[in-house]
This record gives C-alpha cells, structure tokens and sequence, in this order.
C-alpha cells in the first residue's frame, strides 16, 4: 500500500468514533430535503471542533456550510494537502 492511501487509512481510522456518531445523529434527527438546519449546525460544530474554520450559511443559504481545515499556496510542483467540505 502506497505511503499517502495509508496516511489516509490512519486518520479516518483515529476519527471513526467521531464519524459514527455523526452517522447517528442525522439516523435520529431525520430533517426533510432542504430543511437540514439541524444537522448543518451538528456537522458545524463537529467540524470546528476538529480544526476546521466554518462559515454557515454560505451563499446566503441558512443550512448550508463551508469548512476549510488546510490550504496550500505554492508555485512549485509536488505534492501538498489540503481539505474543504
């Protein structure tokens, strides 16, 4: 297995619990299409809690978030890491 598939593999792995219970919260908070404001504050919150910078209500939508945790700036070629949700 390549180096970055198993750096990728580590993490979701140390982040399972925190992802399950994202699973379970939207299971028992069903929200219909379009009204999803609890589950865009719970998943906000969630990904605050783990370094995200989170913008609600993004493109003037009540239940509509944006979330950055990285971002690479760079002119030269190779590889960098970034996430946005």
């Amino acid at each position: 297995m390549n180096e970055p598939k198993q750096l990728i593999e580590k993490e979701v792995e140390a982040m399972a619990e925190t992802l399950f219970s994202v699973s379970e919260f939207l299971l028992h908070n069903p929200e219909t299409a379009y009204q999803e404001f609890k589950a865009c504050e719970h998943i906000s919150e969630v990904l605050r809690r783990n370094g995200f910078a989170v913008e609600e209500g993004a493109g003037d939508v009540g239940n509509r978030f944006s979330g950055a945790a990285g971002r690479v700036q760079s002119n030269a070629t190779g590889s960098g890491a970034a996430c946005r949700v």
